[in-house]
Formats: C-alpha cells, structure tokens, sequence
C-alpha cells in the first residue's frame, strides 16, 4: 500500500522534465525541433521564423501543450522595455496556439476539462498523459507548423486571431503586438502604426514601438 501511495505522490521537476524529454524529444526531434534541457523545443530560423513547442506548467500539478513561432524581429515587453528574442537562451513563443482543453478553461461555461491536462500525479500516471495528449496532438501541432514557414504565412495567422479574437485576447504577447511588426517587416508601415495605437498599453510606449517598427 505504501508503495501505491508513493506512485501518485506530486513528482518532482527533475521526474518530470525526464519524462518530457522521454516521451516528447524523439518525435519533435524527427521534425527537427531540439529540446532546450527545460520545457521548450525549437528549431533554427529560417526566414525569420523559429519554430517552438513549449510545455507550460499549470496549477494543480497539471501541464499543457503551447506550439508557435518565435521571431527574431520582434521585440516583447520586459517591464518597459524592449527585448528581442534572437538566441537559444531568449526564445519566447510569440504567435501560439493553445490545445482545446486548456483554451476551455478560460470559458466560464465550459466542463472542466482538467483531465485532459497532463498530471504530475505519480511518475506512470504523467507518461501516459504525456503520451495520450501528444497522440492527440501531434499531427495538429505539425500541420501548424507546416503551415508557418515564410513570413506571409505567419502573417495570415496573425490576422486570424486577431480577427476572432475569443481565447487569443488572453494571449501574451497579444496577437495584434506581433501583426503589427510583422506588417513592417513587409514594409506596410502605415498598416502597422494603426494598428500600434489601438494597443491597450501605456500610452508613453507607442511613440518607441511606432519608432521601431518605422526601421523594419
């Protein structure tokens, strides 16, 4: 009975980040996505774009899946200022997805969807939910990923959720932030001031961005 008891107990980071690499690394490697000794995976740039997968933590003792871009033109907020995210160390999901279940969880209505999250509730419990939520998610994540190779395909992501809106006004950096250097990268700047004065942040930081991405 004891040793029942010890298999659900709460593993610990380094369990856990042996079991994502087990279980995870081997399939992100075979489409070139290494794993960083942490919680994300990610190629080079190609393009402007890296590739990442990110394993995000929850409360509860639960994890999720997170798959996007990182690019190497466009800085993100740290307290006020600016940072570009272009080595191995800095890499930031900028332009993600969620899986289904966690964007649920931000719908009041919604079931609760916790069981689909991975558990790190005993070691052979979070192998399986690993196992079980990337089965589901695997050709998903990579169709996304195929889908996100040159700037333009990045750029009609963007616009997308931006145009739903719906879970991705809970994403950070907010989806809009990136559309408007992505806009300047492909020299429609005007597209890109417009939308840099609609952001809901301090005022005093839109003369800065609106000059950073006039030298896109």
């Amino acid at each position: 009975m004891l040793q029942l008891f010890k298999n659900r107990d709460l593993i610990n980071t380094g369990q856990l980040l042996e079991i994502l690499d087990q279980n995870l690394s081997p399939r992100l490697k075979a489409r070139g996505l290494l794993w960083n000794g942490s919680y994300l995976w990610f190629d080079g740039f190609r393009n402007s774009v890296r590739r990442v997968f990110g394993y995000s933590l929850l409360k509860g003792g639960q994890g999720t899946f997170t798959w996007g871009v990182c690019l190497d033109f466009i800085p993100t907020l740290s307290g006020n200022n600016l940072r570009l995210h272009r080595t191995d160390k800095s890499v930031k999901l900028q332009l993600f997805e969620w899986t289904d279940e966690y964007a649920a969880s931000f719908n009041k209505n919604s079931d609760d969807k916790s069981e689909s999250n991975v558990t790190h509730w005993g070691a052979y419990n979070a192998k399986q939910s690993v196992k079980k939520l990337m089965d589901k998610y695997e050709a998903r994540i990579f169709k996304w990923f195929d889908a996100a190779y040159t700037l333009e395909d990045v750029i009609k992501i963007a616009e997308y959720q931006v145009a739903e809106g719906k879970i991705y006004k809970f994403h950070n950096p907010d989806p809009q932030w990136i559309l408007a250097f992505l806009y300047a990268k492909t020299k429609e700047h005007q597209k890109a001031i417009e939308i840099i004065h609609m952001l809901d942040i301090d005022e005093t930081l839109k003369p800065q961005l609106i000059q950073k991405v006039k030298k896109l």
